[in-house]
């Protein structure tokens, strides 16, 4: 492995800092390394806010979700079909007109927000879900609908 990254000089100088006979030979796991979870606080941060309802004085704004990635959106979707209660229909409509999750191009977010307004009880989802349903054929995404 060495040899493959002599002439990356910026890898060869962090491959030779690693204790390989520690990591092949020494008993005991690999010390724990330290995650960078910023982009995951962020959304976790919002799907509390989003839990709190209606019970709070959040008011979701469009801003809420600006510079997200769309592997962010899915992970706020995630967090909020995993609520022990779901949203209301109310809040369903309301989380995808602000975001216009309804709207979205990307069929991971679009099917995440299907499922949340269908456990919600929302139904102007009926349609859209149907549409999808009726364009997609994937069972990943055919499946939860």
């Amino acid at each position: 492995m060495l040899e493959f990254f002599q002439h990356d000089l910026e890898a060869s100088n962090l491959l030779k800092n690693v204790d390989w006979d520690a990591w092949f030979y020494a008993p005991g796991l690999p010390p724990k390394p330290q995650f960078d979870t910023s982009l995951v606080d962020v959304v976790y941060e919002l799907s509390s806010k989003w839990k709190s309802l209606p019970d709070s004085s959040f008011q979701p704004r469009t801003s809420d979700i600006e510079g997200l990635t769309a592997n962010q959106i899915v992970v706020l979707l995630e967090q909020i079909l995993l609520f022990e209660r779901p949203l209301t229909p109310e809040l369903s409509r309301v989380l995808g007109e602000v975001y216009s999750l309804a709207k979205s191009e990307n069929i991971e977010v679009s099917n995440l927000y299907f499922q949340v307004g269908l456990r919600a009880g929302d139904d102007t989802v009926y349609k859209p879900t149907a549409e999808l349903l009726g364009k997609i054929g994937r069972m990943k995404f055919v499946r939860p609908l």
